[in-house]
């Protein structure tokens, strides 16, 4: 593809576009969107193949670096656009989470980016972190008005993290706010999560109409131990 041979692009679009594609839906959950992307990558491909080096990974990885860049960028722009429509709702409205902080741990970065932009837009400051460790870190550091964790993480999963987070001193963070994240059903975590010192549960895929419903109660109210 390096020397401008248009048969092995379209072979790789075949055998990796399929993939890719569904990479960028679940980031921009438009697939028309996701679609747009998809042409921009690679198209950026195809300009920058003699970019690519075989030894620091596979085609596939470079391919989807470049589409989750994209994709990123993409959102950023969506962001932008909405926040320059004129609107007569109020700014409480449009920003509900205005100045709050929000710390989000989830080992899948994908997710993690989607998460972030979507407060962001609600007018959140946002910390983003990959692991517990990270986040006990962040949460120490930069006090962030609520915790949104993922339970099911590598090494310290979500009630690792959120029994060392309790065993915290105030001062330190120990009585924040804290959501618990993860695709299992309701029914087969709620009573644990609540029960371990999470306040809510909500379950992925999120819609902003989640978030809309529980951060709102818990954001500037401080800790309360749940049962």
């Amino acid at each position: 593809m390096a020397a401008g041979d248009r048969e092995s692009l379209a072979e790789l679009y075949d055998h990796l576009a399929p993939t890719i594609l569904g990479v960028l839906v679940r980031l921009l959950r438009c697939r028309d969107l996701a679609e747009e992307v998809l042409q921009e990558t690679f198209l950026q491909a195809w300009l920058q193949a003699g970019a690519y080096r075989p030894e620091l990974g596979s085609p596939c990885g470079w391919l989807l670096a470049i589409a989750r860049s994209r994709g990123v960028e993409c959102l950023r722009r969506e962001a932008v656009r909405k926040r320059t429509v004129p609107s007569a709702r109020s700014v409480t409205t449009d920003l509900p989470f205005l100045g709050k902080r929000i710390l989000i741990v989830d080992h899948d970065v994908d997710f993690l980016t989607v998460l972030g932009l979507v407060l962001q837009q609600l007018g959140a400051k946002v910390y983003e972190v990959t692991s517990a460790p990270k986040a006990l870190e962040s949460l120490q550091s930069q006090r962030p008005d609520l915790l949104i964790s993922d339970l099911r993480m590598a090494g310290m999963d979500g009630f690792a993290l959120l029994e060392a987070v309790r065993a915290l001193p105030e001062s330190l963070g120990g009585r924040t706010p804290a959501i618990a994240l993860s695709g299992a059903p309701a029914s087969e975590v709620v009573s644990r999560v609540l029960s371990s010192g999470f306040q809510v549960f909500l379950q992925k895929p999120l819609n902003e109409n989640d978030l809309l419903s529980a951060v709102p109660a818990l954001v500037g109210r401080g800790y309360v131990q749940a049962g």
